[in-house]
């Protein structure tokens, strides 16, 4: 089994190397230390890793205790209108990948602000807030952009081949 090292004592090491420029062991080993961009590209995947999983984690604590009816960003399912701004807005920004599905849904809706899923470093209390803000559907109701999650049964109708050459 392979070495490990934690990100935030790699990100120490590095910032020791560039004052000093000496070389430590272990990293020394493993290391390239003339590759800051890289170390950079790591430590930056790390933290949108941890800042994601812990956003999720907020999100759902605050959907249980506050909004228990509503449907789970961890279980549900994520829908959208086959209206053209939200479809072209979407179908774009998600890469024009997959396939769609024309569905009958028998179930629990939520629509929400995806303004307050963006991640960043603010304190804790300021996710909590964006938690509420956005399980309250605060500005969500006639935005284009707003986000639909479900949970319940599922009725595939068919498969929509759809191309978006429109832009917003």
């Amino acid at each position: 089994m392979g070495e490990w090292h934690d990100i935030n004592n790699l990100g120490e090491e590095v910032l020791s190397f560039i004052s000093t420029g000496e070389k430590k062991k272990p990293f020394s080993e493993f290391y390239n230390y003339d590759n800051h961009q890289y170390t950079i590209h790591c430590l930056n995947s790390t933290l949108n890793h941890y800042l994601i999983t812990l956003r999720e984690v907020v999100f759902e604590e605050v959907r249980a205790e506050m909004f228990p009816d509503y449907p789970s960003r961890q279980r549900g399912l994520w829908v959208m209108p086959m209206d053209s701004k939200p479809f072209i807005y979407w179908w774009g920004n998600l890469g024009r990948e997959g396939k769609l599905f024309s569905v009958k849904l028998t179930g629990k809706l939520h629509r929400a602000n995806q303004d307050f899923l963006i991640l960043n470093t603010r304190p804790l209390n300021v996710l909590r807030e964006n938690a509420i803000k956005y399980w309250s559907g605060d500005g969500a109701q006639n935005s284009y952009q707003a986000e639909i999650l479900f949970e319940g049964d599922v009725e595939v109708l068919e498969e929509i081949n759809y191309t978006v050459d429109e832009k917003l």
